[in-house]
């Protein structure tokens, strides 16, 4: 973070247990010495992370409890490390995403053994309070990511595995109602990375194609997105 905290976290491949290793640089050994690094074992048989830092350089972590089949949350705000069940109705929680508002809710983005996209958010209360997503169709959803907003509004971007297309919800003016609408068609999308900057713009990185070809994308300001793809200088208005 701009303070300089660090937080990896990792799983160990043997017995799929999840650590994360922190580090602050105000702590240290000695004063001639290395600074130090923490290593904690967060859970057993655990899979598919996502990790993010706030403000004060505390650690939040969403991750998919493979032996359970839950969705769950860890952090260390608190000063020790504290583990909490989100969603445990079903298989839930696979490829989760994580996201922090100005309030300190944490909001996640997952899926469903049957490729249902949830979200859900945990408050400072401790209260989670978990939504499907759910457009009338046969559910074909892969890699959501999530941001909010300067109006602590989520945002999530979702690759349409069924009908090639990649996706963008929110839900508007804290409504019931999701919006979802098209960003970009393609055949298939290997990775994915979604960010909101200071200003809410919208910004995505994607793999795509038999190629692998690199794309970004940005939403301008008449909510039209433009596409420029690296590998051969080419743009695009979309």
């Amino acid at each position: 973070d701009s303070n300089g905290n660090i937080a990896v976290a990792y799983q160990e491949n043997l017995n799929k247990d999840l650590h994360v290793v922190t580090h602050s640089p105000t702590t240290t050994n000695t004063s001639s010495g290395p600074s130090t690094w923490s290593n904690t074992t967060i859970g057993f048989d655990m899979s598919q992370v996502s990790a993010i830092l706030d403000d004060n350089g505390k650690a939040h972590l969403s991750y998919y409890d493979s032996l359970n089949q839950y969705l769950m949350y860890a952090t260390n705000k608190n000063g020790t490390w504290q583990n909490y069940t989100i969603d445990s109705s079903g298989d839930a929680g696979r490829f989760p995403s994580i996201a922090i508002d100005s309030n300190g809710t944490v909001h996640f983005s997952y899926l469903t053994s049957s490729a249902g996209l949830k979200y859900a958010n945990f408050d400072n209360f401790g209260t989670a309070a978990i939504y499907e997503i759910d457009f009338g169709t046969a559910p074909t959803m892969r890699l959501p990511h999530i941001q909010i907003d300067s109006m602590n509004m989520p945002h999530i971007v979702y690759y349409d595995q069924a009908n090639g297309e990649l996706r963008h919800v929110t839900r508007p003016n804290f409504g019931t109602s999701w919006n979802d609408s098209l960003v970009y068609s393609t055949s298939a999308v290997q990775e994915l990375n979604f960010e909101l900057d200071s200003i809410n713009n919208k910004h995505i990185i994607f793999i795509q194609g038999e190629d692998n070809e690199l794309t970004y994308g940005n939403m301008n300001h008449n909510g039209s997105w433009n596409f420029n793809f690296p590998n051969n200088n080419m743009n695009s208005e979309y």
